[in-house]
């Protein structure tokens, strides 16, 4: 049992339970139609209660299973109460001690079902009938000294206001589900945490919910442990997750939008983890994980909410922190290695992967996110944000090995972001090896791929692929044109300084490639391109500004800068600027393996012109040439560098 966040007074009845654990069971092995209780299992007297796999326990109401002294419950066959609100499979008493082990099928549910009253081939009416209805709960002012632990089987609960398990008061033990945990009604919970959770709270089994603000896991007071998320775990308040070809028919009740998947509002001591197996490196070891669990028994998390609510949501209205998952690269607070995706799928309905802070408390997550696996969110005809980070976030890095993807599809304009930093949030990292990209199927809108507008970002290296692209859509018009906005880095709000660094990928198959304009602010910024590409217009703010570009790197785009001053290096690379316009630098260095491309448009009579404030050094083997935006119909001259100081070596 583990008893961190175990309190004093909890100490003598775990002393007086460890004192009798040499006790006798009592064991239900037929069919029994009324309520059990461990107090007067044995005769009247207490006892560990045991329901066989053969037995069942089937009253018309109330309570059918209670856990009210110091014992355990095992529960392998059947528990089942049919339409009758207030109703509790297995009802836990606080202040109690024991151990209770599910492996059979709790129901508390209704014979109502849903009919298609209007005759328009589409079901109506609610989800649930009635309400206030539990496969587990705990109650009482008192923690309950013990474990809640599913091995198998399922919960299956149908009603408004109702929970698969429900954990009202504090558990010093674990919370952990292997079996199913479904749950229909409106302000469902599948696992409610409203007491605090001194061991893990872990989700091993598949956990749904089917109803307007349900939530499959919520977690709202502190965990002494982990909250790990090993399977399927789904929200939502759409009748149908598959989306009808004829959306015409679909009435509002069809249409209800549920809770964020997973809600976090207490501190997690051992972090948020979205579990996944680990790869198979060492044939000889059967837990590379070291988490405990043999790797070929892990299932993968896969966090869905269908609707506009998140597939995580971290955060509530006191500051909470989210401690380290592990140590080495899992010594983050966060650490998805499934996949955690939110989707509005009907029209108008925006989509929210991972939200953190921006409920009114502040969230300190320890070490920051890591993603191995895959963020996202998708839309059609509403924005869409795969990763956001709100007033109140505190995620010192954010590490990519996976996918941070927002895909929207939309014929007006929308804002579609892969990350977004709010002001009131702070991130100092942002390593991507991995993708973060937007991309919006359609001609108008914002497609931004890392929009930081805190301004707290230091530095961002990336090693694989970052970014924002429009689509045109399969039926669009002949000669349809794209006028969003591509944005791969919004970094306007930058007034501190910030490098982005481009370097090689480990894996010699990748080339790293930022896709998209780059937009700095006003504090001194350094763009090293060292590997790979950048596709798109890189704007300098009023800063210091530095542009390296080596290892082969190519640059290609529209080239500004504000007033601060840039200094200019090609080693080895090239630069192509598409804009006829002046820049000022610094200084120009040019290597024997650099490249520099300028552009011309003898129509406008204007060309790249390269204003160097200082020395402009050209080496032996450096190229200069020269595109043109428009057709030369007659001789032109055009200076392209004018330097205080100019050495052409060679």
């Amino acid at each position: 049992m583990d008893k961190r966040w175990l309190s004093a007074a909890a100490a003598t009845p775990l002393l007086w339970a460890a004192a009798s654990a040499a006790q006798a069971e009592t064991t239900i092995s037929t069919a029994v139609t009324t309520p059990v209780a461990t107090a007067t299992a044995n005769s009247g007297a207490p006892d560990d209660l045991t329901i066989a796999s053969g037995g069942s326990v089937k009253p018309t109401g109330g309570t059918a299973v209670t856990l009210n002294s110091d014992n355990d419950v095992s529960i392998a066959g059947t528990v089942a109460i049919t339409d009758a609100n207030n109703a509790t499979a297995l009802l836990i008493e606080g202040g109690r001690t024991g151990e209770v082990t599910l492996s059979g099928t709790l129901t508390v549910d209704e014979s109502t079902t849903a009919s298609d009253s209007d005759s328009d081939g589409d079901l109506d009416g609610p989800f649930a009938t009635g309400s206030n209805r539990h496969g587990v709960r705990v109650t009482g002012t008192e923690a309950f000294h013990g474990s809640i632990v599913q091995t198998a089987g399922a919960i299956t609960v149908e009603g408004d206001d109702s929970a698969g398990i429900s954990a009202e008061t504090a558990v010093d033990g674990s919370i952990r589900t292997a079996g199913s945990v479904s749950v229909t009604g409106n302000r469902a919970y599948g696992i409610h945490a409203a007491g605090t959770v001194g061991g893990d709270v872990r989700t091993t089994g598949a956990v749904g919910v089917l109803g307007e603000g349900a939530v499959a896991v919520a977690v709202d007071q502190n965990v002494g442990g982990k909250l790990v998320l090993g399977n399927a775990v789904t929200a939502t308040g759409y009748r149908y997750t598959t989306r009808p070809s004829d959306t015409s028919k679909l009435d509002a009740d069809d249409l209800l939008q549920g809770g964020p998947a997973v809600r976090v509002q207490g501190s997690v001591q051992g972090g948020v983890l979205v579990d996944a197996p680990p790869p198979d490196n060492d044939p000889d070891n059967t837990d590379e994980d070291g988490d405990g669990v043999a790797d070929s028994a892990e299932t993968t998390g896969v966090v869905t909410s269908y609707g506009s609510a998140a597939a995580i949501q971290i955060g509530g209205t006191s500051d909470i922190r989210l401690g380290a998952v592990g140590t080495g690269a899992d010594a983050y607070g966060l650490v998805v290695k499934g996949t955690a995706q939110g989707g509005g799928l009907y029209d108008g309905v925006s989509g929210l992967g991972v939200e953190i802070g921006g409920r009114g408390g502040a969230v300190d997550v320890q070490g920051g996110v890591k993603v191995d696996g895959q963020i996202s969110a998708t839309a059609r005809e509403a924005g869409a944000v795969a990763l956001h980070l709100k007033s109140g976030a505190n995620v010192p890095a954010i590490a990519n090995s996976g996918s941070i993807l927002t895909v929207v599809a939309a014929d007006g304009a929308v804002a579609a972001r892969a990350v977004q930093i709010d002001q009131g949030a702070s991130a100092a990292w942002l390593t991507n090896n991995g993708t973060i990209s937007t991309t919006i199927t359609g001609t108008k809108g914002s497609a931004v791929a890392v929009v930081d507008t805190a301004g707290t970002l230091r530095q961002i290296e990336n090693t694989n692929r970052i970014s924002a692209t429009f689509v045109l859509p399969e039926d669009a018009d002949e000669g349809a044109t794209i006028t969003g906005e591509t944005l791969a880095l919004d970094l306007r709000a930058n007034t501190a300084g910030i490098t982005v660094r481009q370097t090689a990928n480990a894996n010699e198959d990748i080339t790293p490639a930022i896709v998209g304009d780059v937009l700095f602010g006003s504090g001194d910024a350094r763009l090293e391109l060292l590997a790979g590409t950048l596709n798109g217009k890189v704007a300098f703010g009023t800063g210091a500004d530095t542009l390296v570009i080596d290892g082969g790197a190519t640059l290609r785009g529209d080239v500004t800068e504000a007033g601060g001053g840039l200094t200019m290096t090609i080693a080895d690379g090239r630069l192509t600027a598409t804009n006829a316009d002046t820049i000022a630098l610094t200084s120009l260095t040019l290597g024997p393996d650099g490249e520099l491309v300028v552009t011309a448009d003898p129509v406008a009579g204007t060309a790249t012109r390269l204003n160097v404030s200082g020395a402009a050094t050209l080496a032996n083997g450096a190229k200069v040439g020269l595109r043109f935006e428009t057709k030369l119909t007659e001789p032109a001259s055009f200076t392209l560098i004018d330097a205080a100081s100019l050495d052409v070596q060679g």
